[in-house]
């Protein structure tokens, strides 16, 4: 009886769990929609509220301070992180000699751009591999020191650092952030925020994971929410986090309802549906490289069969 009682406690954190493959799913479904919007549409600009924060928010999920705490456990998982930088890297190589208007201009500097993220600019799509690898790397350091006596007070005392960090980075001038753009440096205080803050709150969705609430309740949640940050959202402080432009101190509490939203969602979406979505979600590198190679083409199909539709970046 006893082991029978305790498998289920042994279960609820360790597993995979379906909703957050479902919000994954999700997320890759915004990249592709935030990446072929207008850039200046109001829809881009919800999007760019919380798409990315989301995914450094869900791989904070399952920081394990256990493994973090040796050398070969981090670095396994920093080199997990980038193993597929220099596939992508190549694949951008062959979508941009693909189309002859870009491939003419092939100096070192553009071929170094290429291999470094993807594209022929030094922040763009790769960019968000080599934070997060920064960010982990970085948190599994802040971790052993946000133990022990007065926690409540070095956990906040860690947030406070990462948001006044990611001001400073924001303030940096953009030439100035180009000499630190290969290991993405200006954008891990802020992924180091929402991955932290990810990591924290784990035990509040392993309690949404578990409730019994009905699903249209749990949609009618994630509709309100996500109307709340539209009508919140502002098309002039759009934010961009692979350039370190937070656009306004208000990106973090529009993030967290679109993040909120996400989870909500993902929760109440019908199991049909939830298994494909999760699908996705789980294969969600797979999906970002398709999304990677086709944005070139998907924007100039847009560009000719959308008037004036220009290309989103």
């Amino acid at each position: 009886m006893d082991g029978h009682r305790q498998h289920p406690r042994e279960t609820i954190t360790k597993p995979r769990l379906e909703s957050i493959d479902v919000a994954r799913g999700f997320g890759i479904f915004f990249v592709f929609l935030g990446h072929n919007l207008w850039a200046r549409s109001r829809g881009s600009a919800v999007i760019f509220n919380f798409h990315m924060p989301l995914f450094f928010f869900l791989s904070g999920l399952f920081f394990s301070p256990k493994k973090a705490r040796t050398w070969n456990g981090v670095r396994r998982k920093v080199l997990s992180i980038l193993a597929p930088v220099p596939f992508f890297a190549l694949l951008g190589c062959s979508v941009f000699l693909a189309q002859p208007e870009l491939s003419g201009d092939c100096s070192m500097k553009t071929l170094y751009g290429l291999f470094v993220h993807g594209e022929p600019w030094y922040d763009k799509p790769l960019w968000f591999f080599t934070s997060l690898a920064g960010v982990v790397l970085a948190f599994s350091f802040a971790s052993r020191l946000l133990s022990g006596p007065h926690r409540t007070f070095r956990i906040g005392s860690f947030f406070a650092i990462c948001l006044a960090l990611s001001f400073a980075a924001a303030a940096t001038p953009p030439a100035f952030r180009k000499l630190w753009s290969p290991a993405m440096l200006p954008t891990i205080p802020l992924g180091l925020f929402w991955y932290g803050l990810g990591h924290f709150s784990r035990p509040a969705v392993d309690r949404l994971e578990r409730c019994r609430t009905n699903a249209p309740v749990l949609l009618t949640a994630a509709a309100v929410l996500g109307l709340l940050l539209l009508v919140w959202s502002d098309v002039a402080t759009k934010p961009d986090l692979r350039t370190a432009r937070i656009g306004s101190w208000l990106l973090f509490p529009r993030s967290i309802l679109g993040i909120s939203c996400v989870l909500l969602a993902a929760r109440a979406v019908p199991r049909r549906i939830g298994k494909t979505v999760a699908w996705v979600g789980r294969n969600s590198i797979v999906f970002f490289a398709l999304e990677f190679v086709t944005f070139p083409f998907v924007a100039k199909a847009l560009g000719i069969l959308v008037p004036g539709y220009p290309r989103c970046v």
